[in-house]
């Protein structure tokens, strides 16, 4: 059994149980970007079930349950996802803030692994293909800010680019506050809505950091 589907069409009574073990399936392994997708697409699934159950769970009501049966049982299991992804989190999270903000790491991570630093230059400037490991793009951040002769290069491998004029290295957060001279919070939450990513914490209860073996 490795289907939602096939899940939900059992009439065993033990069918709760089989809801809370598929969905309580070890995620160790699965990168934490994925994670963090899955989890808000199981946080956007619960609050579509009051107001369109059907667009929520994707697939036909089995005629053994009723409408009412249907969507408490789907609840439990997109719930159980929820609280089965939170615990991996809290499990690998060593709790490293990112300084000067109160955004989770798992999701910078995110960030930073779905929106390649090219695509975030592009909003604000002129982007060469050079190969597929490197790209050059026009910086105007320095002298007159008229770079005939592309003085950026981009690692597309590596998720960073140097300007070689500035003489600055930069990732997608960098190039959104040296473009729009704001502030690390708000580049961050720039990019999170650009990608339609939730900055709200993943987790209310912020484990303790773990230093040297001791907890602070």
């Amino acid at each position: 059994m490795n289907k939602a589907s096939d899940l939900f069409a059992t009439t065993s009574t033990s069918i709760d149980e089989l809801i809370l073990s598929f969905a309580r399936r070890s995620r160790r392994g699965i990168p934490v970007n994925d994670l963090i997708i899955e989890l808000q697409d199981y946080r956007y699934k619960i609050e579509l079930l009051d107001r369109d159950p059907e667009l929520a769970i994707g697939f036909s009501r089995d005629s053994h349950f009723s409408t009412e049966e249907w969507i408490s049982q789907h609840r439990i299991f997109f719930q159980a996802n929820i609280d089965a992804i939170l615990t991996e989190i809290e499990r690998r999270r060593a709790m490293k803030l990112v300084p000067g903000t109160n955004i989770d790491p798992e999701i910078i991570q995110t960030i930073k692994s779905r929106l390649p630093v090219a695509d975030v230059l592009e909003i604000y400037t002129e982007v060469f293909y050079s190969s597929k490991d490197r790209m050059r793009y026009r910086c105007p951040l320095h002298g007159d800010g008229n770079d005939k002769d592309p003085a950026g290069v981009i690692y597309v491998r590596d998720g960073h680019c140097h300007c070689f004029a500035c003489n600055k290295n930069f990732d997608v957060f960098d190039v959104v506050q040296a473009f729009e001279g704001c502030g690390l919070a708000a580049a961050i939450a720039k990019l999170a809505q650009y990608l339609g990513l939730d900055t709200r914490p993943l987790i209310n209860t912020r484990v303790p950091r773990i230093t040297g073996g001791a907890i602070l």
